[in-house]
């Protein structure tokens, strides 16, 4: 079985519905009789649902339908159907006395609802003979971006400030154009695309996204290739509204502007990235989650930039503050060439600091799980001015490859971490493994990838028409093939 980052799976019910169905027949406050008896019950009609945002990761789905006279009550299911080859139970057959019901789920993903009419055992009516279904999910609520947009433009006539979440959905299979900023402001958006027929949008030279609300990027191929005009793929909004500068507590040790929503790219692939892939917009930004999962993450840096001044993959270099928490799973990031650029870069490694940016009661992290990291940092540093402070961050990685990566213990230094040598490997070819990275937090060891030589100072690029781009990142050899380290994309046969 692959290892994996799970999703959360588990639900937590909530408070049904006070209200009563008339004529029902269950009600122990009735002084009526049903008319209906002995009878054969058929299911509601007209089932409806409502979704509202409960945290970052949840949203409470309520449903209700119209009373079915002499039933027992309703039984109901729910099934997560969001991978249609391996459906699961979240709850089976669970009766219902009321017209109405809500529960708690896992954004970001897709359900069907069952409801079978329960059987009334004192007016000898029967149950329904099967259930009605409804299909329904836990997508950010959205509007459709047309097939063929220059979205930027798009976005510029139709964007409409909001203090909700919004989302804005491209067509499964679409081909768009980003040829400049698709700038969302302080607005909470979820920019998506189909996850089984991913649409394709190709960035112009100053094509790139920024936010100072919150943005997710789900499900959508990037072709970044032509986009050299930002610091950034995302970016931070480099004129951020004044109510985001505060001090977050009142023991934090200066103003700053802080985003209190996620960033993050879900199961997308980003095609020759030229520049950062996260940037803070020039701006004194703190940012409380960024998240990248299930992606495939191609960088492809200009010549002049491959040496320690280059672009790194987190920049927050142009007054950026901090990123609280950092969190990578079941993803690859591989770059085309040799670049001894930082992979993760702050301003200034004081400030960067959580405790001075939140306040002494906080804490951050940056945290890996089953990940392929191939050419990241090939010599120099991978890390620069990162959480100086000590314990206020903690480093976990856990099943990571790090294929041509130099000086891990630049950015984990005197940091607290909860991974040992035997959870993940290393392999220098540029620059020989560093004896600190080989004894703290990698073990040594050649991964032999199935496919492809990335020794080379050159390598091909994505083609976003092929799985996975073409590549094929199985390592052969050692642990990390016996345990399956790294992207688990890359053991599914």
């Amino acid at each position: 079985m692959n290892k994996q980052v799970k999703h959360l799976a588990i639900a937590l019910p909530v408070a049904l519905s006070l209200a009563a169905c008339a004529d029902d027949g269950f009600n122990n406050d009735e002084k009526w009789v049903t008319s209906v008896k002995n009878s054969q019950l058929d299911n509601p009609t007209e089932i409806t649902y409502t979704k509202t945002t409960t945290s970052d990761t949840t949203k409470t789905i309520t449903f209700t339908w119209p009373v079915v006279h002499g039933a027992g009550g309703y039984l109901v299911s729910i099934n997560n159907v969001f991978d249609p080859t391996a459906p699961f139970a979240v709850i089976t057959d669970t009766l219902v006395d009321r017209c109405s019901f809500a529960y708690d789920l896992p954004s970001e993903q897709e359900y069907q609802f069952e409801i079978r009419t329960a059987a009334n055992d004192k007016y000898n009516n029967k149950e329904a003979a099967s259930s009605s279904v409804l299909a329904f999910d836990t997508y950010v609520p959205s509007v459709e971006i047309p097939n063929g947009s220059e979205i930027s433009s798009w976005l510029a006539a139709n964007l409409q400030n909001s203090d909700v979440e919004q989302g804005f959905t491209l067509e499964a299979g679409g081909t768009y154009t980003l040829d400049s900023l698709a700038d969302f402001g302080t607005n909470i958006v979820e920019f998506r695309g189909n996850k089984n027929n991913r649409p394709t949008v190709t960035l112009g030279e100053k094509g790139g996204f920024a936010t100072s609300g919150g943005l997710k990027l789900v499900h959508v191929n990037f072709d970044c290739t032509n986009a050299t005009g930002q610091t950034g793929i995302i970016n931070m909004g480099s004129e951020p509204s004044e109510s985001l500068y505060k001090l977050y507590s009142s023991d934090a040790n200066s103003k700053y502007y802080h985003d209190e929503s996620p960033v993050q790219a879900q199961n997308c692939t980003f095609k020759a990235v030229p520049n950062a892939f996260f940037a803070d917009g020039g701006a004194k930004w703190c940012v409380k989650t960024f998240t990248i999962d299930n992606c495939i993450i191609e960088l492809n840096p200009s010549d002049s930039k491959l040496g320690s001044t280059g672009y790194p993959f987190i920049d927050f270099t142009h007054n950026g503050i901090t990123v609280k928490d950092i969190t990578f799973s079941n993803s690859t990031i591989i770059n085309l060439k040799k670049s001894s650029a930082y992979f993760i870069r702050f301003t200034n490694g004081s400030n960067a600091s959580i405790q001075k940016a939140y306040g002494k009661s906080y804490t951050g992290s940056f945290v890996m799980d089953h990940c392929t990291l191939v050419r990241c940092t090939t010599s120099g540093q991978f890390g620069n001015n990162c959480w100086t402070s000590g314990n206020a961050t903690t480093i976990s990685w856990n099943s990571v490859i790090f294929y041509d990566c130099c000086l891990l213990q630049k950015l984990v230094r005197n940091l607290p971490y909860t991974f040992t040598n035997a959870d993940n490997t290393i392999w220098g070819v540029t620059k020989e493994t560093d004896s600190t990275d080989q004894t703290k937090y990698a073990t040594l060891e050649d991964p032999v990838f199935e496919a492809g030589d990335y020794t080379v100072d050159v390598i091909e690029s994505l083609d976003l028409s092929k799985e996975n781009g073409g590549l094929n990142l199985k390592p052969t050899n050692g642990i990390a093939a016996t345990q399956q380290y790294g992207d688990p994309r890359w053991f599914v046969e």
